[in-house]
């Protein structure tokens, strides 16, 4: 219930919420209240129907509408409605510089500031009346035109990548299970000795993530090895990936893992994995401050004879078994020496900051990647002033950087008639 004798509610940033009005024409009184939509229950509701008819569905959010009166039954009015709405709020961190607390007290605190954090994005239902909608802008010091956005009747469409298929599979695509990676799909040997002959690049969600977590619960029981070091942006909730480093670590295998504590919007995961690991005999560092940590790496070192051997994982997607399912991301694992050691190179800078190593091999931020990639890309121009082949193909999540964006516009320009 809202009310000005006491504090608006703490909503929860991304939270789906129902702002209700209730009004009362004889006494032209109204009333306004909140509901949040429960996200611990299924959105979508089956409505089964006569035996031989088809099923019907509800949203939720329409149960809680029109079950208002007996929701609000202490009350007598003569209407009450609902309008959904979300709010967005500021999800960067803060970091104080207190030089007395470590970095992830530091950490812990922001995370709970930001549950505070100023909204950003005011989000509702265009068919809200207006006075209701002033009514939530001033209680969450909004203004006019700072984004806000009317839209639907309905929010949080993410929901409904899990709408029900009604019983009926040919509603949904036939889930396509993923493939065992060609030189591995009847290998009866380890797969480190596979890497250790080959390169192995694994193309997810195609191929089995699985052959990932293979690599780390081989090198947690081989006795040949002696350290793995591994950095981790985000996991899945039941990691095999944890759970094969903490088996390492029970076996004595020196396990070193650099797990970033700004990875967006999982803060408060990898605080609670980071705790989790050191209690289970992991070396855990926490990256490089003022840097976002944001490579998929391990490197496994094994004893092979008189010699070193080195095994490394290169990947532009996290070691999470889910997200393998659904994003496309690639895996290198290899042992060609050249990147092994620079792979070493790269574990060396979480422990040293002071430590800037020279790459060739791997393209590193904010070292040489800038340099690399305009060196590439004038590779490609000169090719096409040359009246050769040049092509320029990427593959990004985003692209925001005026520098490089500037760079792709000149190449693109160049182009042989």
């Amino acid at each position: 219930m809202l009310s000005s004798k006491r504090a608006f509610p703490q909503l929860k940033d991304g939270g789906n919420y129902l702002g209700i009005k209730m009004m009362d024409f004889e006494k032209t009184k109204v009333k306004y209240a909140l509901i949040e939509i429960p996200n611990n229950s299924e959105r979508f509701i089956i409505i089964p129907t006569s035996e031989d008819g088809p099923n019907k569905m509800i949203l939720i959010d329409d149960i809680i509408r029109f079950n208002l009166t007996e929701i609000f039954s202490i009350f007598k009015f003569d209407l009450i409605v609902a309008h959904a709405f979300k709010i967005t709020r500021d999800a960067e961190l803060d970091v104080d510089d207190d030089i007395s607390k470590s970095y992830l007290e530091k950490m812990k605190e922001s995370v709970e500031m930001r549950k505070a954090g100023e909204t950003v994005r005011f989000v509702f239902d265009a068919a809200m009346p207006i006075d209701q909608l002033q009514y939530l802008m001033e209680a969450l010091g909004l203004k006019a035109g700072e984004n806000i956005i009317p839209g639907g009747t309905y929010h949080n469409f993410r929901d409904f990548m899990s709408f029900p298929n009604f019983g009926n599979k040919s509603f949904q695509f036939k889930k396509q299970k993923p493939t065992a990676h060609p030189e591995l799909a009847n290998n009866r040997e380890p797969i480190i000795k596979k890497i250790l002959t080959r390169d192995l690049l694994l193309t997810f969600p195609f191929q089995r993530f699985q052959h990932v977590i293979d690599v780390l619960r081989e090198a947690a029981i081989d006795p040949k090895v002696f350290s793995i070091k591994i950095n981790l942006y985000r996991v899945a909730p039941n990691s095999h990936i944890i759970n094969a480093l903490i088996s390492a670590a029970q076996n004595g295998v020196k396990v070193t893992a650099i797990i970033e504590l700004k990875a967006r919007l999982d803060e408060a995961n990898n605080i609670n994995w980071s705790n989790y690991l050191e209690d289970n005999g992991v070396n855990v560092l926490f990256g490089v401050q003022n840097l976002k940590v944001h490579s998929k790496l391990f490197l496994i070192k094994r004893k092979g004879g008189t010699k070193i051997q080195m095994i490394a994982h290169i990947g532009t997607g996290n070691f999470h078994e889910k997200t393998a399912e659904i994003y496309k991301d690639c895996s290198l694992l290899t042992a060609n020496k050249s990147i092994t050691r620079e792979v070493e190179k790269g574990f060396k800078i979480f422990k040293s900051n002071i430590d800037r190593s020279v790459f060739r091999e791997l393209l590193v931020s904010p070292f040489n990647i800038r340099r690399k990639l305009n060196t590439l890309i004038d590779t490609e121009i000169t090719n096409a002033k040359n009246g050769e082949e040049a092509i320029i193909t990427i593959k990004l999540n985003n692209l925001v950087d005026p520098k490089i964006i500037k760079k792709l516009y000149e190449a693109s320009s160049r182009r042989n008639n």
